[in-house]
């Protein structure tokens, strides 16, 4: 009885495992852009781009709005950081990025510490790697 159960629970496991492998290499993959940062940030007044409704009209999160709260929820896995805080990054720090009295400043708390290694990509495509600061807990922190 109990090598029939071990056996069905094993190839269970097994299955599971390697479903999520090929699962992970066909899905995961990184879309690559052609946006610049002009294309991105094209007009005068700041606006986040969120999507598309269900007519294909873009739907942005006007300035006003940007001063309130966004909620973003999901379960684990689920896309938040790579549809959500990643474009929504990229976007501010392209908002402005070639006048100085128009970037836009940060403060990005990371607590997992990996966000900010992203952060840095979208800084050096706005061309703002200067403006960066990075601040960590018992290592050197780096302008």
């Amino acid at each position: 009885f109990y090598f029939a159960l071990f056996y069905i629970f094993s190839i269970f496991i097994c299955s599971n495992f390697l479903y999520s492998t090929i699962f992970h290499r066909c899905f995961s993959k990184k879309r690559k852009t052609n946006l610049s940062c002009q294309t991105i940030s094209n007009s005068n007044s700041i606006s986040l781009l969120v999507g598309k409704n269900e007519q294909n009209n873009l739907v942005s999160i006007p300035e006003k709005s940007l001063y309130q709260n966004i909620f973003v929820c999901g379960t684990i896995g689920s896309g938040k950081t790579s549809s959500c805080m990643y474009p929504f990054t990229k976007q501010l720090l392209c908002y402005g990025n070639n006048v100085l009295n128009q970037k836009i400043g940060m403060l990005i708390l990371d607590v997992k510490g990996n966000f900010y290694k992203e952060v840095l990509c979208f800084a050096k495509f706005a061309n703002r790697l200067n403006d960066v600061s990075v601040i960590e807990l018992g290592r050197k922190h780096f302008l």
